[in-house]
C-alpha cells in the first residue's frame, strides 16, 4: 500500500488527512476482487484506528493513460486519463495559495529562480555548515531566529525584506542550529494561509544560492509533510537535495516519506527534539 493525493477520476482528497491508499495488485475479478476488498476494509479499520479515515482506495496495476482503476469498496470501474494530471498528481491546493495542475508543475514549482537570483556561493570554499547545536551560543541563535522570524511578520502584512537582509536570513539558515530551531517551531506551530514564514523561504529558495536555497525547500517540504500533502513533500524535499545532495536533514525526510512514516508522528518527533 501507499499514498496518493486523489482518486482516478477527481482532483479531491481521498482522506482527511489528505493521505488516501491504493493497492497495485492489478485488475480484481472473482474472489481475487472480494480478497481486495477485504484488505482495503481491512486497511480501512487500522488506519481508522490510528486516527485517520479512509473515504477511498482504488486498485490499479500500473500508472498509465487508458489503463484500468476498480474502487476497492464499491468495486465500480473506470479507466485512468492522463496520470500526470490526475491519479499521481491532480489538481491540489495547498495551504489555500498555491494551485498546481499535474506533478510536473509542482515538481516545477520548486525549481523557479528569479531572473536576478544569487548564484554565487559565498560559502562554497569553506565548510558546508557550521554546527550550531556545539559551537553556537544560545543567544546568537535565538537573535538569529529572531530576524528571521521579524522578516516573516514583515512580508505577512505585506512589507518587504530587501536582498541584504534575505542574504542574511540564509547564511543564518546554515547554521544547524537555527535551521534546527525554526524546524522545532514549525513542528510546534504549522504554517497557517499567508504564513510569513512561508513566503521568507519561498523568497530565499528563489533568490538565493544553492545551500540557503536547500535549507529553504527542506522546509517547505517539512510543512508540507507536517500538513499531510505528500507530493508537495516530495517535490520540495527533492528540490533541497538537488540544490544541495549534502542536505542531511532533507534527505532523513525524504526516506521517512518513502518508507510512510505519518505526519504526526514526524510532527511530534520533530517538535520534541
Amino acid at each position: 500500500m501507499s499514498t496518493t493525493t486523489s482518486s482516478p477520476e477527481s482532483a479531491g482528497t481521498c482522506s482527511s488527512s489528505r493521505f488516501g491508499t491504493r493497492s497495485t495488485g492489478g485488475w480484481p475479478s472473482g474472489v481475487w476482487a472480494t480478497a481486495a476488498e477485504d484488505a482495503a476494509s481491512a486497511f480501512e479499520y487500522w488506519l481508522g484506528v490510528a486516527g485517520t479515515e479512509v473515504s477511498a482506495a482504488y486498485g490499479v496495476g500500473e500508472f498509465a493513460e487508458g489503463a484500468p482503476w476498480v474502487d476497492l469498496f464499491g468495486m465500480v470501474r473506470g479507466v485512468q486519463l492522463d496520470p500526470d494530471s490526475t491519479q499521481i498528481a491532480a489538481v491540489h491546493a495547498y495551504g489555500g495559495r498555491v494551485r498546481a495542475g499535474s506533478r510536473d508543475e509542482i515538481d516545477r514549482m520548486y525549481l523557479v529562480r528569479d531572473a536576478d537570483a544569487c548564484d554565487e556561493d559565498p560559502h562554497e570554499s569553506g565548510p558546508p555548515r557550521v554546527d550550531g547545536a556545539r559551537r553556537v551560543a544560545e543567544a546568537v541563535v535565538a537573535e538569529a531566529v529572531e530576524r528571521h522570524d521579524d522578516a516573516a511578520r514583515r512580508l505577512e502584512v505585506g512589507e518587504s525584506v530587501d536582498d541584504d537582509e534575505l542574504a542574511g536570513i540564509g547564511r543564518d539558515l546554515l547554521v544547524i542550529a537555527v535551521r534546527d530551531e525554526i524546524y522545532r517551531r514549525l513542528a510546534q506551530r504549522g504554517l497557517g494561509d499567508g504564513d510569513g514564514r512561508r513566503l521568507v523561504w519561498w523568497a530565499v529558495a528563489r533568490r538565493r544560492p544553492g545551500r540557503e536555497r536547500s535549507v529553504a525547500l527542506l522546509l517547505l517540504g517539512a510543512a508540507a509533510y507536517f500538513d499531510g500533502s505528500g507530493v508537495h513533500a516530495w517535490s520540495a524535499l527533492s528540490a533541497a537535495l538537488d540544490a544541495d545532495a549534502g542536505n542531511s536533514l532533507a534527505r532523513l525526510l525524504i526516506d521517512s516519506l518513502h518508507a510512510g512514516l505519518s505526519p504526526e508522528r514526524l510532527r511530534q518527533v520533530a517538535a520534541a527534539a
